[in-house]
């Protein structure tokens, strides 16, 4: 398998099972602060709620979801990468509150400079 990342739009609704996947997989590495019924409620309301309402790319390596992002009105309003998935992100700031007013941190992220990440490719 290449290093190659391709990003393209999703296949929509039939594809949420492998998104609700990698949010879990990076929900699961990073945000231990979450409570276990918080989390449950999000990840119920992911492909229900969430993906329909925002514009979704999808980011597949050797034709595996490895990654997404979410766009509304022109803000990312979500980005969740595979835990096992090294993209040369870091972290450049920080937020309190989550959109919903839960007292759960966002991490603000830009790409790094340790070689970045593997190659893009839309497709």
């Amino acid at each position: 398998m290449g290093r190659d990342i391709d990003i393209r739009e999703t296949h929509g609704a039939m594809e949420y099972p492998q998104l609700v996947r990698v949010w879990r997989s990076a929900v699961d590495a990073t945000h231990d602060f979450l409570a276990d019924d918080h989390k449950a409620e999000i990840e119920r309301r992911i492909a229900a709620d969430y993906l329909p309402n925002v514009a979704v790319v999808v980011a597949e390596r050797g034709g595996v979801v490895v990654g997404f992002a979410g766009t509304a009105a022109g803000k990312l309003e979500m980005l969740f990468v595979d835990a096992h998935l090294h993209a040369g992100f870091s972290i450049t700031g920080r937020s309190s509150m989550d959109d919903q007013g839960w007292p759960y941190p966002l991490l603000h992220m830009a790409l790094g400079e340790d070689g970045g990440p593997p190659p893009v490719r839309k497709v």
